[in-house]
Formats: C-alpha cells, structure tokens, sequence
C-alpha cells in the first residue's frame, strides 16, 4: 500500500488510522510523508517491494475484491479513501 502526499509541506502521519470498511485492516501509522513523495506500507515484512525499503509494516488482510480504505488523522476525522465507488463512509 502506498500513501502519497500531493502538499507543499511534510505531514506526519503519527497516530494517523488507515483501515478497512470491513474490519479487516485497522493500521496505526507512524512517520512522515515529505511533500510530493510517498509513504511504503508492506504486509508482514520488508520483501514484497524488494528494491525499496518500507517506511512501515503491518499486519492484516484485505479482500480480493471491493475493499474500501479509509485514511484518518489521529482524531479519526476522515482524510481520505481507496476504492469507495458508492461506499457509505463514517465520519469518525
């Protein structure tokens, strides 16, 4: 998974929330996003993207198929979402 951050400032992402809308992903970030670059998420350990080195792991499974992701700040207000498409999204 990779978090991108279009700003013109860095933004730490400490406390921040990335989870699915099933449940099955509930993931604490932890570090900074320089502006205009990105942020690596690789589950389980350090080899899916063998050529870069993750900025985070985590653990957790996500569907095949139609998972929703919702990215929150550390008050759990909503940033931003993966593959909403119709999705009924909470506000916290």
């Amino acid at each position: 998974i990779e978090l991108y951050n279009p700003s013109a400032a860095s933004i730490d992402i400490s406390g921040w929330v990335l989870k699915s809308a099933s449940g099955s992903l509930n993931v604490t970030l932890s570090g900074t996003i320089k502006s205009g670059d990105y942020f690596l998420l690789e589950r389980d350990d350090n080899n899916t993207v063998a050529d870069v080195v993750a900025d985070q792991i985590y653990t957790g499974a996500l569907s095949d198929t139609g998972e929703v992701l919702l990215l929150c700040d550390s008050s759990l207000s909503f940033i931003d979402t993966a593959n909403q498409e119709g999705a009924n999204l909470p506000n916290k």
